[in-house]
């Protein structure tokens, strides 16, 4: 049975491995300045909007110390990290570093390489170099959402309006409207979408959509193909859904195997989907399904089961033969549904 009281010890747990470990692998290194951490950290930030928990704010605010001095540019993964120092500005405390906010704001607007359609290209150091004509539906969760945070806490209106520009390019070149669900990449030279519908992909981009529905509630009117291809998305997922209410690493694929981390996406933007409005009653009863299967997949030491390690858009057979494993991503994303979960049970 889901209670609140169950959320809140699986947090614990959760924020007790973070704050604790200690690795130099790419996934798992709490002061690297990287993705995986940022969606880790991501998910603290969540848990002390949800509880206000001032242990998880002193914690943020060490790290921010640690790490701040290593922060990168060059990558739209890269700015996911700047929410933390955006939240403890908010919140008064010393390391919320204005300039660290504005470097990454600035960024968004003029260091960051574009499509040729005005998209951010998701492109890295090391990676491919054809990524630079390429849009990937991770650049919503690691760069849009903050760049909306960011102007809504700052009242930046060109930050607002180009966030919205992402999220209508995004939404255009990844829907593919046949499937109901989106594709993991366009290739905006060649004009074709790369990869799979990959149920982590799409959950990065059903959870960008929520968060941007209410933070540019204002702007009703380019709002609308968002509010419906959401809708369609969440539909569709929830249509293929299996036991324990988890989605498979390639939901409409029967032979893939069924994987924690989009799952755990589609179940945050359920339960915030239905809270704005967007969603029916059944959307509440399988958020809090998949938030009582995520918390009962956390074992005493943090580890979460059936959790898929990253790709890029490649070929069925990549996807379908990814292994399982641990990472900061995962716990930011339990963290998450974790935290909205318990944010409903106590009301």
């Amino acid at each position: 049975m889901l209670t609140a009281l169950l959320c809140e010890q699986k947090i614990q747990t959760l924020f007790q491995k973070i704050s604790h470990q200690r690795s130099e692998a790419w996934n798992l290194d709490p002061a690297r300045w990287d993705w995986s951490s940022g969606v880790g950290h991501f998910g603290l930030l969540e848990v002390y909007r949800a509880t206000g928990d001032r242990a998880v704010l002193d914690y943020l605010e060490t790290w921010l110390g640690r790490v701040a001095d290593q922060r990168k540019f060059g990558s739209v993964n890269n700015v996911i990290l700047a929410n933390v120092p955006l939240l403890l500005l908010q919140q008064g405390r010393g390391r919320g570093d204005r300039t660290i906010c504005t470097e990454y704001a600035r960024w968004c607007h003029e260091g960051s390489q574009r499509t040729s359609n005005g998209g951010w290209a998701h492109v890295w150091e090391g990676g491919d170099p054809d990524y630079r004509h390429q849009l990937w539906i991770d650049t919503m969760f690691m760069g849009v959402v903050f760049l909306a945070r960011h102007g809504v806490a700052f009242q930046q209106p060109a930050d607002l309006a180009e966030a919205l520009k992402q999220l209508i390019i995004h939404l255009d070149c990844l829907f593919d409207e046949k499937a109901g669900l989106f594709r993991h990449a366009y290739h905006c030279e060649q004009k074709i979408l790369l990869g799979e519908h990959w149920s982590r992909g799409n959950g990065w981009m059903v959870a960008s959509i929520v968060e941007l529905l209410e933070l540019l509630a204002t702007r009703e009117q380019p709002l609308t193909a968002a509010k419906q291809r959401f809708a369609v998305v969440m539909e569709t997922a929830y249509r293929v859904r299996a036991e324990g209410g988890l989605l498979r690493t390639l939901p409409l694929v029967g032979e893939a195997y069924l994987e924690t981390t989009g799952s755990a996406l589609f179940g945050y933007a359920a339960l915030r989907g239905h809270a704005l409005g967007l969603l029916d009653q059944r959307f509440l009863h399988w958020g809090r399904e998949l938030a009582e299967t995520v918390a009962h997949s956390i074992d005493s030491d943090g580890n979460i089961a059936r959790c898929s390690y990253g790709t890029d858009p490649k070929t069925r057979e990549v996807y379908l033969g990814l292994p399982y494993c641990q990472s900061l991503y995962a716990d930011g994303i339990a963290l998450m549904l974790l935290a909205r979960a318990m944010m409903h049970l106590r009301g």
